[in-house]
């Protein structure tokens, strides 16, 4: 099977591996990050099992649309919540040209 640069086994929109006959979901596959728009590993519960639904589709051949993840987690102790959604300081390091770029883009549309 292909690895893909993260180090996770590298799927297709439908989860099929480099292998037609192999499947994969869950923490141990690269997918794809609507944010970036880049590969990204997400070991979450919540994708995993979407995964494993589409791929179960794609093998009945109910078709299935896969826009990606963002990565929303949860969690919860005791009477305190805290939550955490898409990306960390160090993925947006990298980024940060093109979202000053991006956002001087729009102020100069919008003025």
């Amino acid at each position: 099977m292909e690895i893909g640069e993260t180090g996770g086994i590298k799927v297709d929109h439908n989860y099929k591996t480099s292998d037609d006959d192999i499947y994969a979901v869950g923490d141990a596959i690269e997918t794809y990050c609507a944010l970036s728009c880049k590969p990204l590993r997400l070991p979450l519960a919540g994708p995993a099992q979407r995964q494993a639904r589409a791929a179960a589709d794609h093998i009945y051949n109910i078709p299935h649309i896969n826009k990606g993840v963002i990565g929303l987690s949860t969690v919860k102790v005791f009477n305190l919540n805290a939550a955490a959604t898409g990306l960390n300081e160090k993925k947006l390091k990298p980024m940060v040209f093109l979202t000053t770029l991006f956002i001087s883009f729009l102020r100069i549309k919008l003025a």
